[in-house]
This record gives structure tokens, C-alpha cells and sequence, in this order.
């Protein structure tokens, strides 16, 4: 049997390009088209019917996840086995096994199983080599991962175990397809993509040091069946260091819509959440993309010059709710939308008025 797994490790921060020697509105709508032309809007069905292998599928990964913590199963997603149904595809026509390059496009982790036996690939396969092989060998304190190996030869990575188990992926789908060339003639290769993609830089797969139970409900709303005309939502930043495991909460400043949602401004917004920078900011392009919220504007409050009149953006998508707030995804650049240093993500509390 040839057994082969690897892993694929990516962290990409999307910011929309502009050009150069446009108005401001042919720099919107520009920016705007562009976008669209790329974004991929995320479906998932935890709650709707899903087929007996979908289901095993979300069962195996939240099994393995819920021995480590409860606050962030998976969702199943069909956009996702779409996308790892067209790359299984593509690998079995090709002969090939490799990752993805697209994955960085959509902030897509994966991990990928292959054999050459003429018999499919499931879940149950795939994840006694993803997780059963690679979790004795995964040191949580350091990340580092003992030297072992297959049969083969191949050295055996503890990447795909930390994939299964990244806390920060919340949507999974897998697929299937057999080769038609290659080494692996008449074998198999399984593919399973997740949204977030997880293995980022030095952060640990999960957190046992703190919850985020409080952020996450099992059914949270989509925003755009939320009213925001003349709403003002007071805004708590949770702040996470993910390498050594902390959380801290802290207020700062409000989101305000206009009577009919069409401008939206935060004041003093402390851009980079150290007290520098606090900056205005003011959006008047306001539209939903799926369950996001997206707000585009410019910076026209800022004392710095060369940031007066650059783009401004912050989308914002609901994973949660109380009586008393919206747990929301933030993401944001105060600065200069065509610099993506200076892009943020964080999680965060709307305070309902």
C-alpha cells in the first residue's frame, strides 16, 4: 500500500487592490467589482439535513475535537465539499498529489489522504492517519512534533492533527475521487477542506487556558436580519494571544448607523487596540455579502497625513448572541486599505442599545 499525507500550512490576510488616478467613487465601485468577482460566500448546514456520510463526517471531527474542548464544533459546509469535491477531482485527473494553491485565496486549511488500494476513501480512513498516528507524537507546551515514520520512509507530521483540532476552523467538508493517472493509478484521494484555515505561525491548535463559550452559540443570526438604522452598539474587543494562550476584554468606543443604515461611524477607534492611533472612522458604502457585513469608506478624520483620504473597510459577521449583545468577527484596516499590514481580526461584543 502507498500511504501518503501531507500538510499544508497558510495565513493570508485578503485586502482589496486599488489603482491609480481614479475619484474616490470609480475607486469604490472598482474595488467593489473586483471583490465580488472573487468572493466566495460561505454556506454551512449544521442544522439542515445532511446525508449519512456528511454527518459521519462532522461526527468524526467533533468527536475528536470535543476530547480537548466543547466550545467550537464544526459546522458542516457544502460550499467546502464542493471546493474539496473540484480539487479531488482535479488530483485523480491530473495523477498528482500536492496542495492546493487556491487555499491562501480563500483562507481554506486542508489536509489530504491518499492510496493506491482500488477501494474509496472515507473519513474513518483519513482521520486514523490525521489524528490516531500523529497525536502521541504532538507536544502541546512547545508544538513540537516527535520524529517518526512510516513504512515507507515518508516522515510522519503532526500537521493534519492540529488541522483537525484548530479551535479557530468552524466549518469543514470533505470529498473523494479515484485517480485516472499517476503512481496512484486506480487508488484514491480524500480531501477536507476548513474555514479558518488553521497551523498559523507559532498559535496553538487550542486554548485549554481560557473559553470562548460565551462568543459562540449554536444558531446565531445572519446580520443582515438585524435592525441597524439608528442603532448604536457599544463595542468590547476581545483580544486573544493564541501562542501563550490569554484573553483580555476591553471596551472601545461604539459603532453608530445612520436612520437608515446607510453611513456608519466609530469614534476614537484605537486602531491597533495599544491607545495609538485612535482614529474616526466614517463608512458610506454599506452592503451585505452573505452573512457579512461589509462597510467601506475613507479616512478623513485622521490627523496623519499620509493617511488622509486613504480607504478605510471593517466587515462584520454574527457568531453569537445574548440578551445583551452580538458576539461578532471583525475584521478591519483604519489606515490604508491597500496596505494589509495593517489589517485586524478580532472577535468582539456589540452591545445592544
Amino acid at each position: 500500500m502507498i500511504s501518503i499525507i501531507k500538510h499544508y500550512s497558510i495565513l493570508v490576510i485578503s485586502v482589496l487592490m486599488l489603482g491609480c488616478g481614479m475619484t474616490q467613487e470609480q475607486e469604490i465601485s472598482d474595488a467593489l467589482e473586483n471583490e465580488s468577482a472573487t468572493v466566495v460566500e460561505g454556506v454551512s448546514y449544521t442544522h439542515a439535513k445532511l446525508t449519512p456520510t456528511q454527518q459521519h463526517v462532522l461526527q468524526r471531527h467533533n468527536e475528536k475535537r470535543n476530547l480537548y474542548f466543547s466550545d467550537s464544533n464544526l459546522s458542516y459546509s457544502i460550499e467546502l465539499e464542493e471546493a474539496a469535491q473540484a480539487y479531488a477531482n482535479l488530483l485523480a485527473k491530473k495523477g498528482t498529489f500536492e496542495h492546493d494553491t487556491q487555499n491562501g485565496t480563500y483562507d481554506y486549511g486542508e489536509n489530504l489522504y491518499a492510496h493506491a488500494y482500488q477501494a474509496d476513501i472515507d473519513i474513518d480512513d483519513a482521520m486514523y492517519h490525521w489524528f490516531d498516528v500523529e497525536e502521541p507524537l504532538y507536544h502541546y507546551n512547545d508544538g513540537s512534533c516527535q520524529e517518526a515514520y512510516y513504512d515507507s520512509g515518508a516522515q510522519i507530521k503532526c500537521g493534519h492533527y492540529t488541522q483537525v483540532l484548530w479551535q479557530e476552523s468552524r466549518e469543514v467538508g470533505c470529498a473523494s475521487a479515484q485517480y485516472q493517472s499517476g503512481s496512484f493509478k486506480d487508488g484514491y484521494v480524500y480531501v477536507c477542506k476548513y474555514r479558518k484555515a488553521g497551523n498559523r505561525g507559532q498559535q496553538k491548535p487550542y486554548c485549554l487556558e481560557y473559553s470562548n463559550r460565551d462568543l459562540f452559540s449554536a444558531n446565531p443570526p445572519n446580520i443582515q436580519s438585524l435592525t441597524l438604522a439608528n442603532q448604536n452598539f457599544k463595542i468590547e474587543l476581545i483580544e486573544e494571544d493564541r501562542v501563550d494562550c490569554q484573553r483580555e476584554e476591553h471596551f472601545n468606543s461604539y459603532l453608530r448607523f445612520n436612520s437608515n443604515a446607510s453611513v456608519a461611524i466609530i469614534d476614537s477607534f484605537q486602531i491597533f487596540n495599544n491607545g495609538e492611533y485612535a482614529n474616526t472612522l466614517e463608512f458610506d458604502t454599506i452592503y451585505f455579502d452573505g452573512d457579512v457585513l461589509k462597510m467601506v469608506g475613507w479616512n478623513r478624520h485622521i490627523n496623519d497625513p499620509v493617511y488622509q483620504d486613504k480607504m478605510v473597510y471593517m466587515s462584520l459577521k454574527v457568531i453569537g448572541e445574548t440578551s445583551q449583545y452580538y458576539s461578532v468577527e471583525m475584521e478591519w484596516n483604519g489606515l490604508d486599505m491597500g496596505q494589509p499590514s495593517y489589517a485586524r481580526t478580532m472577535k468582539a461584543k456589540l452591545y445592544k442599545s
